[in-house]
């Protein structure tokens, strides 16, 4: 006996689609203007915390002979 195949609803639809790439774009583009507003509009707290990396050389007193 053959079993009828019966449909099912397609897994592709283009407004879950349309959507999906929407979401993904709005992400990139959140990100890109927080980016931008770091590197350009308020580099001051990222310039401190560079300095307060920043190699630092201190000279040390040692008796020799």
């Amino acid at each position: 006996m053959l079993k009828k195949k019966t449909k099912s609803a397609a897994s592709f639809t283009p407004i879950r689609f349309g959507l999906l790439c929407v979401a993904i774009l709005g992400c990139l583009g959140l990100l890109l203007v927080r980016v931008g507003w770091l590197q350009i509009i308020s580099p001051d707290n990222l310039v401190k915390q560079e300095d307060m990396r920043s190699l630092r050389e201190e000279p040390v007193a040692v008796e020799r002979g």
